[in-house]
């Protein structure tokens, strides 16, 4: 009897492991045949810096880029190759979470109440967290590589965290060691891993010791150790200042601290709504800021009410408690009231989604539980419905997680999607004008650029007057971008003169704008005016001092005007 129950539990213990690896293979088998979109192409192939494993100076997204960097140097520029990279990052991630899980669950404050249940909670959760469609943006969104590869070593930093403080002394020791170098790897990953030692501190808070000073004088070492990979992080935070500076980008969008928490009471709430699947994913909102206080009124008070219930639930040490607190924990860097450029981006939630699912399954076993008590259904039966009722929901996020895959299979079909959910999304429709002229359509993106310019100065007129500092930027780039497609368009059909014009135009909009200032230069060489296109290169040379296009048209240009001289 003793060795049936053994068999069986090894056997579970090996198939459902399998069976969130299969969800995650499955859910993202659609994605491979996509190509680079939107950010992967600056963040990837217009990435010189990739193309060597020369480590660059530190910087808060050094590992996730060297990451990028050992793709480029096997496969090249295969957007396969980097697709499976993620998958497998993800499916990893995703069994470091069944792990954490199941050993929470049976830990001895729980006194033994999820011990028939707690691999098989664990299971659905991971399995429903590894299929769900709002992590296609962490997964098949090439470059959001930094999101997932964070949750990764974020997830392994607890993961062996938990395994340290409940195995024997002798590997008790090894574990918590590989805790500490996973959050200092995961340091270079990005800027989000910074809140795991809070995590962590807060985890054996509630599950392990119950107070702080007990936390503390009983890990004093590790605690201090942890403190210091927020000093790695720090050095590596200047680094990233360092750059920005140096590319004239800066990091603090101008936004106050007071519009943007605003906001993020709207955007945390639509979050939530995208995990429950009552709105659908949108892989780029656009979002506006919030400058009214009342207009988030309802929103603000739902959030801070989940706040003050997490915290009562983590005071009496329950599970469902250490969700919540997680949840606003990871969201903190970038949805409270430190402004980040876009308010909106579903890759946030790649980690607060285990907190909206670990809640979610764990009231559908309270209400199925109390449901077989009065019942008195057999525990085998109870295992039945169980697994029948979690296969049905995680098929059903497999299915649409492969259909959402293939939006991604083109920047048009892309870009398609967004503006259908999002009509006002300025980039969307910029999106969408600069992948019609990638496909060579050239009067459809003319067209399109036209339309796009005339709605820009029909908005800038409605909003006079009351224009966020945000959306201002927004405008101004956007045109930027429109103007120099314009001119690509009318460049391409030979009329060099208008395209001129326009790349003048955005020029003046964004002296350093880089692809204006080339086609500039370009257009101006084709008009014969090879002095002044040797200005415009120039030019781009000072702003851009590797630009190749630059330096081979004047290395040409030398060529022949010393051939001629001979």
């Amino acid at each position: 009897m003793m060795m049936d129950a053994l068999q069986k539990n090894t056997l579970r213990k090996l198939l459902i492991p399998l069976l969130i690896v299969l969800a995650g293979v499955i859910a993202y088998s659609s994605s491979f045949s996509g190509t680079f979109v939107y950010d992967d192409i600056p963040v990837i192939l217009n990435n010189r810096s990739i193309r060597t494993l020369k480590v660059d100076l530190p910087y808060t997204r050094i590992v996730t880029d060297f990451s990028f960097k050992v793709n480029y140097a096997l496969s090249g520029y295969n957007p396969a190759d980097f697709r499976m990279v993620n998958v497998m990052i993800h499916i990893i991630a995703s069994l470091l979470l069944y792990g954490i899980i199941r050993r929470t669950m049976l830990l001895p404050v729980f006194r033994g109440k999820y011990v028939e249940v707690a691999d098989i909670i664990a299971g659905i959760v991971s399995a429903l967290w590894v299929a769900h469609p709002i992590q296609t943006e962490s997964v098949t969104y090439i470059c959001q590589r930094y999101e997932s590869l964070m949750g990764l070593f974020y997830l392994l930093t607890l993961y062996c965290f938990i395994r340290g403080v409940t195995a024997g002394e002798k590997s008790n020791r090894i574990w918590l060691d590989c805790s500490l170098v996973s959050a200092i790897v995961g340091m270079g990953t990005k800027e989000v891993i910074v809140t795991v030692p809070l995590v962590v501190f807060v985890y054996d808070i509630i599950f392990m010791t119950g107070s702080p000073i007990e936390t503390l004088r009983q890990r004093t070492l590790f605690y201090l150790a942890f403190v210091g990979t927020l000093g790695i992080f720090a050095m590596l935070w200047a680094g990233t200042l360092a750059r920005s500076f140096v590319a004239g980008t800066p990091v603090i969008p101008p936004v106050s601290s007071w519009e943007y928490l605003l906001t993020q009471s709207q955007v945390v709430v639509h979050y939530l709504k995208v995990a429950l699947l009552l709105e659908l994913p949108c892989m780029d909102y656009g979002w506006r800021v919030v400058t009214q206080p009342f207009s988030v009124l309802p929103e603000s008070i739902f959030l801070v009410f989940l706040l003050m219930l997490s915290i009562y639930a983590s005071y009496r040490r329950m599970l469902a408690g250490f969700a919540g607190l997680f949840f606003f924990i990871v969201l903190a860097p970038t949805s409270s009231f430190i402004p980040v450029y876009d308010p909106a981006v579903e890759h946030r939630m790649y980690l607060p989604l285990i907190s909206v699912i670990v809640v979610s399954v764990l009231a559908m076993h309270f209400v199925l539980k109390m449901t077989f008590n009065k019942i008195r259904l057999a525990s085998m039966l109870q295992y039945v419905i169980y697994s029948i009722t979690a296969g049905i929901v995680i098929v059903g996020l497999v299915i649409t997680t492969i259909r959402r895959n293939e939006i991604y299979h083109s920047e048009l079909t892309l870009w398609h999607d967004v503006l259908e959910k999002r009509p006002q999304n300025l980039r969307a429709h910029l999106g969408i004008c600069s992948s019609l002229l990638k496909e060579g359509k050239l009067k459809e993106a003319e067209a399109c650029c036209r339309n796009l310019l005339s709605y820009l100065d029909k908005l800038e007129k409605d909003m006079s007057g009351f224009q966020p500092e945000l959306i201002k930027e927004d405008i101004r780039l956007i045109r930027v971008s429109a103007l120099n497609n314009l001119g690509v368009c009318r460049y391409n059909n030979g009329d060099y003169g208008e395209a001129v014009l326009y790349f003048q135009q955005a020029l003046q909009i964004c002296e350093r704008y880089i692809p204006a200032r080339e086609n500039l230069a370009l257009s101006l060489n084709q008009l014969g005016e090879t002095n002044r296109a040797r200005a415009e290169f120039l030019r781009l040379l000072c702003d851009d001092p590797e630009n190749v296009l630059a330096k081979k048209y004047l290395e040409l240009t030398q060529n022949k005007k010393e051939s001629h001289q001979r």
